[in-house]
């Protein structure tokens, strides 16, 4: 069941992996009586991880999908590192 995980639309998203085979998940959308029931679950695609991620919808990616997946699964969420050089820039500024 390694990254077999059912996606909640009012909750937080899983862990994107590099891996992309972990990368399997349930459409929030996706509805079976039997919780356990896995047809019409489906990979995630690159464009969903990176949104995941919160990659631009504009950000391209030039290289494959297995490399795609791999490079946002290792990535800092580009609103996280920003936040992230936002606080460190203000710490800085603020020495004296």
């Amino acid at each position: 069941m390694q990254g077999n995980n059912r996606i909640d639309a009012d909750r937080p998203a899983p862990t994107i992996r590099a891996e992309h085979h972990g990368n399997i998940e349930a459409h929030y959308r996706t509805f079976k009586e039997d919780p356990n029931d896995m047809t019409g679950w489906r990979r995630l695609s690159v464009r969903e991880c990176a949104r995941l991620q919160s990659f631009l919808n504009d950000f391209i990616f030039t290289i494959s999908a297995s490399s795609a997946y791999k490079a946002i699964g290792n990535a800092v969420p580009p609103v996280l590192a920003w936040n992230i050089a936002r606080s460190v820039i203000y710490t800085l500024d603020n020495i004296n």
